[in-house]
Protein backbone atom coordinates (compact mmCIF):
# COMPACT_ATOMS: atom_id res chain seq x y z
CA UNK A 1 0.00 0.00 0.00
CA UNK A 2 1.29 3.47 -0.45
CA UNK A 3 0.68 6.28 2.53
CA UNK A 4 -2.06 8.67 2.55
CA UNK A 5 -3.65 11.48 4.82
CA UNK A 6 -5.98 9.80 7.35
CA UNK A 7 -7.86 11.81 10.20
CA UNK A 8 -10.90 12.10 12.16
CA UNK A 9 -11.71 15.57 11.80
CA UNK A 10 -13.92 18.32 13.91
CA UNK A 11 -15.06 20.70 11.33
CA UNK A 12 -11.66 20.96 9.16
CA UNK A 13 -9.08 20.17 12.06
CA UNK A 14 -7.44 16.37 12.02
CA UNK A 15 -7.24 14.73 15.03
CA UNK A 16 -4.48 12.40 13.79
CA UNK A 17 -2.49 11.49 11.31
CA UNK A 18 -1.63 8.21 9.91
CA UNK A 19 0.93 7.52 7.30
CA UNK A 20 4.99 6.49 6.47
CA UNK A 21 8.08 8.39 7.04
CA UNK A 22 5.67 11.24 9.01
CA UNK A 23 7.02 13.02 11.94
CA UNK A 24 5.68 11.02 15.60
CA UNK A 25 2.28 12.65 16.54
CA UNK A 26 1.43 12.35 20.14
CA UNK A 27 -2.02 11.86 21.28
CA UNK A 28 -1.01 13.13 24.89
CA UNK A 29 -4.02 15.07 26.50
CA UNK A 30 -1.43 18.36 26.85
CA UNK A 31 -0.39 18.42 23.29
CA UNK A 32 -2.99 21.39 22.28
CA UNK A 33 -0.26 23.48 20.30
CA UNK A 34 -0.06 23.92 16.29
CA UNK A 35 2.55 21.72 14.85
CA UNK A 36 3.98 21.85 10.99
CA UNK A 37 4.23 18.11 9.77
CA UNK A 38 5.93 16.77 6.81
CA UNK A 39 3.77 14.73 4.05
CA UNK A 40 5.06 13.15 1.36
CA UNK A 41 4.62 14.34 -2.01
CA UNK A 42 2.68 17.09 -0.55
CA UNK A 43 3.21 20.77 1.08
CA UNK A 44 3.58 21.08 4.36
CA UNK A 45 0.59 20.74 6.77
CA UNK A 46 -0.35 23.04 9.22
CA UNK A 47 -2.88 21.79 12.36
CA UNK A 48 -3.93 21.96 15.91
CA UNK A 49 -4.62 18.57 17.85
CA UNK A 50 -7.22 17.88 19.92
CA UNK A 51 -7.62 15.18 22.55
CA UNK A 52 -11.29 13.18 22.19
CA UNK A 53 -12.96 13.07 24.95
CA UNK A 54 -14.46 9.47 26.64
CA UNK A 55 -18.11 9.66 24.48
CA UNK A 56 -16.54 11.53 21.45
CA UNK A 57 -14.01 8.62 21.03
CA UNK A 58 -16.25 5.81 21.17
CA UNK A 59 -18.52 7.55 18.85
CA UNK A 60 -15.78 7.95 16.68
CA UNK A 61 -14.98 3.90 16.17
CA UNK A 62 -16.85 3.86 12.44
CA UNK A 63 -16.42 0.67 10.77
CA UNK A 64 -15.96 0.56 6.80
CA UNK A 65 -19.12 -0.62 5.11
CA UNK A 66 -18.48 -4.05 5.94
CA UNK A 67 -21.18 -7.32 5.20
CA UNK A 68 -20.53 -11.19 5.09
CA UNK A 69 -20.90 -10.46 1.22
CA UNK A 70 -18.30 -8.36 0.99
CA UNK A 71 -15.83 -10.55 1.43
CA UNK A 72 -13.87 -12.33 -1.29
CA UNK A 73 -14.73 -16.18 -1.01
CA UNK A 74 -12.93 -17.28 2.46
CA UNK A 75 -10.46 -14.54 2.56
CA UNK A 76 -11.03 -12.83 5.94
CA UNK A 77 -10.78 -8.97 6.61
CA UNK A 78 -7.42 -7.93 8.89
CA UNK A 79 -7.67 -5.26 11.21
CA UNK A 80 -4.40 -2.79 10.77
CA UNK A 81 -5.19 0.31 12.22
CA UNK A 82 -3.65 3.27 14.47
CA UNK A 83 -4.69 0.99 17.40
CA UNK A 84 -1.45 0.72 18.67
CA UNK A 85 -0.88 4.37 19.41
CA UNK A 86 -3.64 3.18 22.16
CA UNK A 87 -1.61 0.40 23.08
CA UNK A 88 2.13 1.96 23.40
CA UNK A 89 2.48 4.47 26.51
CA UNK A 90 4.57 6.63 24.35
CA UNK A 91 1.72 8.06 22.41
CA UNK A 92 -1.00 7.16 24.95
CA UNK A 93 -0.77 8.76 27.86
CA UNK A 94 -4.71 9.24 28.42
CA UNK A 95 -6.06 9.14 32.12
CA UNK A 96 -9.54 7.60 30.96
CA UNK A 97 -10.89 4.44 30.69
CA UNK A 98 -9.05 4.42 27.17
CA UNK A 99 -5.79 4.50 28.92
CA UNK A 100 -3.84 4.44 31.56
CA UNK A 101 -4.47 1.05 32.40
CA UNK A 102 -3.80 -2.35 30.67
CA UNK A 103 -7.82 -2.98 30.31
CA UNK A 104 -7.79 0.62 29.18
CA UNK A 105 -4.86 0.63 26.51
CA UNK A 106 -6.29 -2.45 24.91
CA UNK A 107 -9.97 -1.07 24.73
CA UNK A 108 -9.55 0.47 21.31
CA UNK A 109 -8.08 -2.67 19.28
CA UNK A 110 -10.82 -5.03 21.49
CA UNK A 111 -13.84 -2.64 20.34
CA UNK A 112 -12.65 -2.17 16.86
CA UNK A 113 -12.61 -5.82 16.59
CA UNK A 114 -15.74 -6.55 18.15
CA UNK A 115 -17.72 -4.23 15.70
CA UNK A 116 -15.83 -5.62 12.59
CA UNK A 117 -16.92 -9.49 14.22
CA UNK A 118 -20.08 -8.46 14.55
CA UNK A 119 -20.36 -6.55 11.48
CA UNK A 120 -19.39 -9.78 9.29
CA UNK A 121 -18.98 -12.54 11.93
CA UNK A 122 -15.78 -13.35 14.05
CA UNK A 123 -15.10 -16.28 11.23
CA UNK A 124 -13.87 -13.43 8.67
CA UNK A 125 -11.69 -11.30 11.20
CA UNK A 126 -8.03 -11.11 11.82
CA UNK A 127 -5.94 -8.66 13.40
CA UNK A 128 -2.28 -7.60 13.14
CA UNK A 129 -0.39 -6.94 16.04
CA UNK A 130 3.49 -5.47 16.05
CA UNK A 131 4.76 -6.59 19.74
CA UNK A 132 7.94 -4.29 19.82
CA UNK A 133 7.76 -2.11 16.84
CA UNK A 134 9.75 1.13 16.76
CA UNK A 135 7.98 2.87 13.73
CA UNK A 136 6.87 6.70 14.70
CA UNK A 137 8.53 6.72 18.16
CA UNK A 138 7.18 3.34 19.92
CA UNK A 139 9.02 2.13 22.40
CA UNK A 140 8.17 -0.95 24.89
CA UNK A 141 7.13 -0.34 28.72
CA UNK A 142 7.46 -2.36 31.79
CA UNK A 143 3.76 -3.65 30.93
CA UNK A 144 4.65 -4.28 27.38
CA UNK A 145 4.05 -8.28 27.67
CA UNK A 146 1.66 -8.33 30.32
CA UNK A 147 -0.79 -6.16 27.85
CA UNK A 148 -0.33 -8.47 24.76
CA UNK A 149 -0.83 -11.37 26.84
CA UNK A 150 -3.94 -9.95 28.01
CA UNK A 151 -4.88 -8.40 24.23
CA UNK A 152 -4.70 -11.87 23.52
CA UNK A 153 -6.81 -13.63 25.56
CA UNK A 154 -9.85 -10.91 24.59
CA UNK A 155 -9.24 -11.11 21.01
CA UNK A 156 -9.52 -14.87 21.18
CA UNK A 157 -12.73 -14.42 23.44
CA UNK A 158 -14.59 -12.39 20.92
CA UNK A 159 -13.41 -15.75 18.05
CA UNK A 160 -11.45 -14.38 15.82
CA UNK A 161 -10.58 -16.31 12.99
CA UNK A 162 -6.39 -15.46 13.01
CA UNK A 163 -3.76 -12.99 15.16
CA UNK A 164 -1.30 -11.91 12.93
CA UNK A 165 2.21 -11.46 14.82
CA UNK A 166 4.86 -9.42 12.75
CA UNK A 167 8.48 -9.49 14.34
CA UNK A 168 9.93 -6.22 12.92
CA UNK A 169 13.59 -7.35 14.02
CA UNK A 170 14.38 -7.40 10.13
CA UNK A 171 13.49 -3.31 10.14
CA UNK A 172 15.79 -2.81 13.00
CA UNK A 173 12.96 -3.28 15.74
CA UNK A 174 13.78 -5.08 18.96
CA UNK A 175 13.21 -8.63 18.28
CA UNK A 176 9.73 -9.94 19.45
CA UNK A 177 11.14 -12.67 22.41
CA UNK A 178 10.31 -16.34 22.11
CA UNK A 179 8.87 -16.44 25.14
CA UNK A 180 6.06 -13.96 24.10
CA UNK A 181 5.29 -15.11 20.79
CA UNK A 182 4.16 -18.76 23.00
CA UNK A 183 2.58 -16.57 26.26
CA UNK A 184 0.29 -15.16 22.75
CA UNK A 185 0.17 -18.54 20.73
CA UNK A 186 -0.80 -20.45 24.27
CA UNK A 187 -3.59 -17.30 25.13
CA UNK A 188 -4.78 -17.01 21.59
CA UNK A 189 -7.21 -20.26 20.38
CA UNK A 190 -7.26 -19.27 16.83
CA UNK A 191 -5.16 -19.69 13.67
CA UNK A 192 -1.62 -17.77 14.76
CA UNK A 193 0.16 -16.58 11.51
CA UNK A 194 4.42 -15.29 11.79
CA UNK A 195 5.74 -12.62 9.83
CA UNK A 196 9.12 -10.22 9.42
CA UNK A 197 11.56 -11.18 7.55
CA UNK A 198 10.98 -14.75 6.93
CA UNK A 199 13.08 -17.15 3.75
CA UNK A 200 11.93 -20.37 3.18
CA UNK A 201 14.55 -22.11 5.46
CA UNK A 202 13.08 -20.16 8.58
CA UNK A 203 9.87 -20.33 8.10
CA UNK A 204 9.92 -24.26 7.51
CA UNK A 205 11.42 -24.66 10.84
CA UNK A 206 9.22 -22.54 12.85
CA UNK A 207 6.08 -24.17 11.07
CA UNK A 208 7.81 -27.69 12.05
CA UNK A 209 8.38 -26.54 15.69
CA UNK A 210 4.99 -25.34 15.54
CA UNK A 211 5.59 -21.79 16.85
CA UNK A 212 2.76 -20.88 14.13
CA UNK A 213 0.20 -21.97 12.38
CA UNK A 214 1.00 -19.89 8.89
CA UNK A 215 3.71 -17.39 7.68
CA UNK A 216 3.47 -14.54 6.06
CA UNK A 217 5.45 -12.92 3.68
CA UNK A 218 4.92 -9.04 2.40
CA UNK A 219 8.31 -8.00 0.85
CA UNK A 220 9.57 -10.57 -1.05
CA UNK A 221 5.83 -10.61 -2.52
CA UNK A 222 6.94 -7.18 -4.36
CA UNK A 223 9.49 -8.50 -6.42
CA UNK A 224 8.79 -12.45 -6.81
CA UNK A 225 4.79 -12.23 -8.15
CA UNK A 226 4.85 -16.11 -8.49
CA UNK A 227 6.55 -16.05 -4.85
CA UNK A 228 4.88 -19.32 -3.71
CA UNK A 229 5.94 -21.45 -6.37
CA UNK A 230 9.54 -19.76 -6.64
CA UNK A 231 10.11 -20.80 -2.59
CA UNK A 232 8.53 -24.33 -3.50
CA UNK A 233 10.67 -25.07 -6.08
CA UNK A 234 13.89 -23.56 -4.29
CA UNK A 235 14.36 -20.39 -7.12
CA UNK A 236 16.72 -17.82 -5.92
CA UNK A 237 14.44 -14.90 -5.03
CA UNK A 238 14.62 -11.24 -6.90
CA UNK A 239 15.28 -8.17 -4.36
CA UNK A 240 12.99 -5.36 -4.39
CA UNK A 241 13.75 -2.19 -4.61
CA UNK A 242 13.32 -0.15 -1.30
CA UNK A 243 13.71 3.40 -3.17
CA UNK A 244 10.36 2.76 -5.23
CA UNK A 245 8.82 1.77 -1.94
CA UNK A 246 5.83 4.18 -0.88
CA UNK A 247 6.08 5.70 -4.08
CA UNK A 248 3.55 6.96 -6.97
CA UNK A 249 3.45 5.06 -9.93
CA UNK A 250 3.85 1.40 -12.06
CA UNK A 251 7.66 1.38 -11.10
CA UNK A 252 8.76 -1.41 -8.38
CA UNK A 253 5.01 -2.67 -8.05
CA UNK A 254 3.59 -4.02 -11.29
CA UNK A 255 6.90 -3.94 -13.51
CA UNK A 256 8.51 -6.87 -11.93
CA UNK A 257 8.79 -9.73 -14.68
CA UNK A 258 6.71 -12.61 -13.97
CA UNK A 259 9.35 -15.07 -14.83
CA UNK A 260 13.13 -14.39 -15.48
Amino acid sequence: AKPGFAGLRRGSLPTYVNMMNSRFISIDPAAQQARHIEVPHMSSLLFTPYTLGRIELQNRIVMAPMTRSRSIGNIPDEIVATYDQFLNTASNRRVDHWGASIEGRARFAVEVARRAAAAIGSDRVGIRLSPYGAFNGMAPDPQHDELYAALAEQLSALGLVYLHLVDHRSLNSPPVKDEIKRSLRDRFHGALILSGGYDRIRAERDLAQKRGDLVAFGRPFIANPRLPSRLREGTPLREPEPSTFYTPGEKGYTDYPIED
